[in-house]
């Protein structure tokens, strides 16, 4: 417990390298807790070593890790795979990597602390998706926008997703929210 906390302290603090140390010591000892392969995991995806940083982040996810932000990494990760494989192949997300992303987002939205990031994960997933969100698929993502209603970038990408999908009166009523925050009609 005490390497995971310190780890995790280090990482915060910017030294990812020593705080990947300490957190990889209770693992060789057996240590295979959820939050501790979240930790790592976590760690991983902070220093770019996303191949080993998945695999820690699947773990933790599988075994129901109480941090919220291994299942934001997780979900970033598999957007950014699918990103990735979506444009060299010049298509739209199927529904089955819309739902891979749409997992980690939605058991991570059960955990506190609600974050940001999932709901523009989310927004990110169903720009690229070839399918519709439903209408409750649409108002968890509109839910974000009341939780965090002066992030421009999620009410920006909100109200992109509404376009793309024909949620033409949210659109407006988002653009129109967005310039109203943004306090210059010039941004």
């Amino acid at each position: 417990e005490s390497g995971r906390i310190s780890g995790e302290v280090l990482r915060m603090a910017g030294q990812n390298e020593i705080a990947l140390e300490r957190l990889i010591a209770p693992y060789w000892r057996g240590d295979r807790s959820p939050d501790l392969l979240a930790a790592l995991g976590i760690a991983e995806r902070a220093a770019n070593r996303t191949d080993r940083a998945r695999k820690f982040l699947e773990k933790a996810v599988q075994e129901k890790t109480t941090r919220a932000r291994a299942y934001a990494e997780l979900a970033r990760l598999r957007l950014d795979e699918n990103i990735a494989k979506a444009q060299a192949e010049k298509r739209k997300f199927t529904p089955e990597e819309v739902q891979s992303v749409l997992s980690p987002v939605e058991q991570g939205l059960q955990k506190p602390p609600v974050m940001a990031e999932f709901y523009d994960v989310l927004a990110k997933v169903w720009t690229f998706a070839q399918s519709a969100p439903d209408a409750q698929q649409f108002g968890a993502l509109l839910g974000g926008v009341r939780r965090y209603p002066d992030n421009l970038t999620l009410i920006f990408s909100t109200a992109q997703v509404a376009v793309l999908h024909g949620y033409n009166q949210e659109a407006r009523l988002l653009i129109n929210h967005g310039l109203e925050s943004a306090g210059s009609p010039e941004i």
